[in-house]
């Protein structure tokens, strides 16, 4: 597919964009490859493109149907794992700076989990005006629906990174 134009030197650095280097096929002077090759290596390569944007659909369709069935939206989820991941030691304050939205936002979407069972508030002990967030007992149910099989899944269930969202 792709190793013919690698392996051969066929490819040349360009900035198609913001000024990233992408590697392209694109016929060098001199190249043993013809434009022929330029363009099939081009269709190759917008082939595996759909296929991988087809299967992360279908990866996502997966994991939204089975958040579904668990009635959870997709946020509630991202906070449920992340929670999970923190194990009852994160604060609202922690949860929106990771979500990236503002304490207001969370404070509902707490009270939302709560009074599903879904988490519960904790005060800390060694200061009664912080508040922990920790799973609650419908949570342990919710549980399985948040652990991905694949990378894939877990992405579809984190929070976006600051730098891409």
């Amino acid at each position: 597919m792709t190793t013919k134009f690698f392996e051969e030197g066929c490819t040349s650095d360009i900035e198609p964009n913001h000024g990233s280097t992408e590697r392209l096929p694109v016929v060098l002077p001199g190249s043993p490859c013809t434009e022929a090759d330029a363009v099939k290596e081009r269709e190759s390569l917008l082939q595996l493109e759909c296929a991988f944007i087809l299967a992360m659909r279908r990866q996502s369709a997966m994991v939204h149907s089975a958040l579904r069935s668990a009635g959870l939206t997709r946020r509630w989820a991202q906070t449920l794992r992340l929670i999970n991941e923190h194990e009852g030691s994160i604060t609202g304050a922690q949860i929106a700076q990771v979500a990236g939205i503002d304490a207001a936002s969370v404070t509902r979407l707490i009270d939302r989990l709560e009074g599903k069972g879904l988490v519960a508030r904790v005060v800390a002990a060694d200061d009664r005006r912080r508040q922990y967030v920790e799973r609650g007992t419908a949570a342990k149910a919710a549980l399985p629906h948040l652990r991905g099989d694949s990378p894939q899944s877990n992405a579809h269930l984190s929070f976006p990174s600051p730098s891409s969202a």
